[in-house]
């Protein structure tokens, strides 16, 4: 079963002649990887894989982005960076119908960019790669069933249940559980990405639904 998937089109992107111009004379392209939620531990590992690829490219990459999910600040910060003439754009977003038009600006100007984590579908980003999020949650639902069986009650919980992505993935989730007419999908619980607030906002539903025999998260 397929979870991740790389898309690409460039059917009418022309690159920036200024960008052309140093990758000829090799001189190192200066990419900016913009991620839309820097102050989570996920982050940490996504920053190290820029960093490596950086190192082993020759580029320079900065990892960046706002440290909690804010469309308008990255908004912001990617139209600045349009602005500075960087080199090339690797996007993470929490809206894809937020980011999709300054993306259009960046490839407008020539700037290769492309999305990663979560997509921003339907703009004319360069490629994608990623989890098939809503396939991924297909498969969890499925592999909780194996566990819990047909019947019972379930909590789904999310760090951010209004992002885009965890819409797909709760729609993969609901998609199989739904056709078992014995299994209740109580409700979706938004636990916030600081550890604290996560550990009792889950502590608290399941105070609440003693009898929930399945999680999808």
């Amino acid at each position: 079963m397929v979870l991740f998937s790389q898309l690409v089109w460039a059917q009418d992107f022309k690159l920036a002649e200024r960008i052309a111009a140093k990758a000829q004379k090799g001189e190192p392209l200066n990419i900016k990887v913009v991620y839309h939620n820097t102050g989570i531990n996920f982050a940490m590992v996504l920053k190290r894989g820029a960093e490596e690829a950086a190192k082993e490219f020759g580029v320079n990459a900065e990892f960046t982005g706002p440290v909690e999910p804010n469309v308008e600040a990255q908004v912001a910060m990617i139209e600045n960076f349009i602005a500075s003439e960087v080199d090339g754009l690797a996007i993470s977003n929490v809206s894809a119908e937020a980011l999709n038009p300054v993306i259009e600006r960046a490839i407008a100007a020539g700037i290769p960019t492309v999305s990663f984590n979560s997509d921003a579908a339907g703009s004319k980003r360069l490629a994608f790669f990623g989890q098939d999020l809503v396939q991924s949650g297909r498969t969890q639902a499925e592999i909780l069933v194996e566990y819990m069986g047909t019947r019972g009650k379930v909590l789904i919980f999310s760090c951010d249940a209004a992002a885009a992505w965890s819409l797909d993935r709760e729609k993969g989730v609901r998609e199989v559980l739904g056709k078992y007419p014995e299994i209740q999908i109580l409700t979706t619980v938004n636990t916030g990405v600081e550890e604290y607030t996560a550990y009792s906002a889950v502590e608290n539903a399941l105070l609440a639904n003693p009898d929930v025999v399945g999680i999808a998260t």
